[in-house]
């Protein structure tokens, strides 16, 4: 099954969740599949509060999910 993060249309920011609920995510460079930050991998979340925060920070980012 794939999970994804799509955008909605009336927040370009606030990622949609379409998959299984609970599965940890962390932004991800594009280019290089580092971690947007230092120690991500450690704060892998499902927390939308702080996903949405991410994708305000690093937009356009992708998404590891695990």
């Amino acid at each position: 099954m794939s999970h994804k993060f799509t955008h909605d249309p009336r927040h370009p920011t606030r990622p949609v969740s379409r998959g299984p609920h609970g599965w940890h995510v962390l932004p991800m460079h594009t280019r290089s599949c580092a971690a947007c930050f230092r120690g991500a991998v450690d704060h892998a979340t499902c927390n939308l509060d702080t996903i949405v925060h991410w994708a305000a920070r690093w937009p356009g980012c992708g998404w590891w999910v695990g």
